[in-house]
């Protein structure tokens, strides 16, 4: 089934969200910076948001700690405590969905990919222009869709 947006998948690489894998449909408007090897920060994007809460919550608390988080946008969360949500959200949810916040003009959803034995090793990503769904659109097309792959795909990763 096409999407009808950007799609990408992410892996952890210190503190940045590395694509590994990335599509976008004919006619889709996509990140002025994109494809396979952009580097995103983790708190700042929907896939870095679903890597990091595949950490320890010591892993996590070390991140908020030590790392200072440079706005990419006027809509980049910079406030510790507001990221703690954020993160607490993204466990308690199973997705992150981030508006604006690595770039003017675009907001993704990030679901995780687990492999056999649980474990976050990746994040499946949509991402699109906000002129093309709301929030809420987001959440109702594309994350039953991301959820449903991901699970069809959990058995095969290592």
């Amino acid at each position: 089934m096409e999407m009808g947006a950007t799609c990408s998948v992410a892996v952890l690489d210190g503190w940045e969200a590395v694509m590994i894998a990335y599509a976008s449909s004919r006619g889709s408007y996509s990140m002025a910076r994109e494809g396979i090897g952009l580097r995103l920060p983790v708190l700042s994007s929907a896939v870095g948001r679903v890597l990091i809460s595949g950490l320890t919550e010591e892993q996590r608390a070390e991140l908020l700690d030590y790392k200072q988080v440079e706005p990419l946008t006027p809509f980049t969360v910079t406030i510790r405590d507001h990221l703690h949500l954020r993160l607490m959200d993204v466990l308690k949810e199973g997705y992150a969905l981030v508006d604006q916040e690595a770039e003017l003009g675009f907001r993704s959803l990030a679901v995780p990919l687990y492999r056999h034995d649980g474990q976050v090793v990746a994040a499946l990503n949509v991402g699109l222009r906000i002129e093309l769904a709301t929030l809420e659109e987001m959440k109702q097309r594309f994350l039953p869709r991301l959820k449903e792959i991901a699970l069809s795909i959990q058995g095969h990763l290592l």
